[in-house]
Parts: C-alpha cells; sequence; structure tokens
C-alpha cells in the first residue's frame, strides 16, 4: 500500500510541475509580447524622433558642430538598428523559414558576440518533424545556451546531435564552472524557471531533458525525443 501511495504521489507531482512549467511558458510568452510592443511603441519611436530633430538641429547650428550632431545620430542609428532586431527577436516565431539545423546553428553562431566559441554538429537530426516539435526543440537548446552565458562562465560550447534505433538526441555542452547536480531541478531563480518551462514543453512532444554537471567540470544538457513521437 505505501509503495502504491508513494507511486501516486510522484505522479500527482509530476503533473503539477508540468502543469507550472506550462503556466511558465505562457506567462513568459505574454511578457515577450508586451516588451516588444513597449519596444516598438516608446522606446523606438523616441529614439526616431529624436534622430530627426538632430538632423533638423544640424541645419541650424555653425558648420563646426555638424561633426558632433553626426557622430550623436549615428549612436542613435545604431540604437535603433539594435532596438528593431531585439523587437523582431521577442515578436517573431523563432524557426521562420529556416529548418531546424540551419536555425540552431544559426544560435550556435550568436554565442561569439559573448565571446563564448561555440561549434555545431547537427546533421544527425532528422529533416521531417512537426512544426511543434521544431519550435520546442528550437527553443529548448536557446534556454540551454541562454543559461550558458549567463551563468557558467564558459569559454566553448559544443552542441550536437545524435540519433541511435529510434530516437533523436540533441546535446549541449560546456567547459564552464559547473554546479552542484541538485541545483539543476531547483528554479531558484529565472534560469530555473526556464528549465521547468522547457522540461514542460518537451514533455508535450514525448521528449526529456537530463543534465549531468559537476563543479568545475562544465555541464552537459541532453534531449532526448522519440521520432515517432516528432
Amino acid at each position: 500500500m505505501g509503495a502504491v501511495a508513494f507511486r501516486l504521489n510522484e505522479s500527482l507531482y509530476e503533473d503539477a510541475v508540468l502543469a507550472l512549467g506550462q503556466q511558465v511558458t505562457k506567462v513568459k510568452d505574454a511578457e515577450r509580447l508586451k516588451m516588444a510592443e513597449h519596444l516598438h511603441d516608446e522606446f523606438g519611436q523616441d529614439l526616431l524622433v529624436a534622430k530627426m530633430r538632430l538632423r533638423m538641429l544640424s541645419e541650424e547650428l555653425p558648420e563646426q558642430y555638424v561633426g558632433s550632431i553626426n557622430g550623436i545620430t549615428e549612436i542613435i542609428s545604431g540604437l535603433i538598428r539594435r532596438t528593431r532586431a531585439t523587437i523582431e527577436e521577442l515578436y517573431s516565431e523563432p524557426l521562420g523559414q529556416s529548418d531546424l539545423k540551419t536555425s540552431l546553428k544559426s544560435l550556435a553562431e550568436d554565442q561569439t558576440k559573448h565571446g563564448i566559441a561555440c561549434s555545431a554538429s547537427l546533421n544527425s537530426i532528422p529533416d521531417k518533424l512537426t512544426d511543434e516539435a521544431k519550435q520546442v526543440l528550437y527553443r529548448a537548446v536557446r534556454e540551454l545556451l541562454c543559461n550558458v552565458t549567463k551563468h557558467a562562465r564558459a569559454s566553448q560550447i559544443k552542441v550536437g546531435a545524435s540519433r541511435k534505433h529510434s530516437s533523436v538526441t540533441i546535446e549541449v555542452k560546456d567547459n564552464g564552472r559547473g554546479f552542484e547536480r541538485r541545483k539543476a531541478y531547483v528554479p531558484e531563480d529565472s534560469s530555473g524557471f526556464g528549465l521547468l518551462s522547457v522540461r514542460a514543453d518537451l514533455a508535450r512532444i514525448g521528449a526529456e531533458l537530463h543534465i549531468f554537471s559537476r563543479i568545475g567540470k562544465g555541464t552537459r544538457a541532453i534531449i532526448t525525443m522519440p521520432l515517432d513521437a516528432a
């Protein structure tokens, strides 16, 4: 009777964790869109107005000030470009017209802006996956890479894929500082809640996330998905 009760409680706990993870995903999506709208409607528009007024001012000031005005204008133009890129990232679906392999490779290349060398070997990912599976896998890898850049203090990341029997595995491995194993499951901060929502999304497509880490030895995050579920 005790064993049955334990299994029942464990099942209820897992269901509750998955439900919480799905709710976290919904909240994060809503906040992402809200932030994109705020950047577009307020910050982005104010930058455009500032740029326009600087141009008008440059026509009225003596010529010796034009160089300084142009320099400030260039700074604002850079801010506008970065703001638009951020809005596009927040608004858009992650894959767009690209396939999963190309999108994940682009994610890996983006890590260089954080000073991290990131290689990707993804040929084993099947071309034929459902749209839902592609989106979930993309978001999962993006969250894992984000955690590395925020917390791992790593200089290298390897993203790889392999196929075995009827499943595909995607691994994100870094050479960072690592952590105690039990903390991979404790949502103590935003990264913990991120992993919680990732697990919930992966469970929805029949996939699992396992994390292996040791202090000073880096971290391996492994996503395994049955191909019959994809």
